[in-house]
């Protein structure tokens, strides 16, 4: 991990998801508020939305999922089966 000019952090040969602790507390707290806010956008689409609403919370749906499965990712190197 390198900082540039600008501040930012680059991950230089790893993925960013290499550098999280995800036996810390602080991982803890982040995968219980992703659970319970996963809960609540699939009871929201359980619900009567219109198109572009169940198409929202589909796609929140899909960004928590893909969250909490960072703790159990897979190396880079391996193909996406999606």
């Amino acid at each position: 991990m390198t900082e540039n000019n600008a501040g930012s952090v680059r991950f230089v040969g790893k993925r960013p998801e290499d550098f999280i602790d995800f036996r810390s507390d602080t991982w803890a707290a982040l995968r219980e508020r992703a659970t319970r806010r996963l809960a609540l956008m699939r009871q929201k689409n359980d619900g009567a939305l219109n198109a572009e609403a169940t198409a929202a919370v589909r796609g929140r749906i899909a960004e928590l999922k893909e969250f909490l499965a960072l703790e159990f990712s897979a190396p880079e190197d391996v193909a996406d089966e999606q």
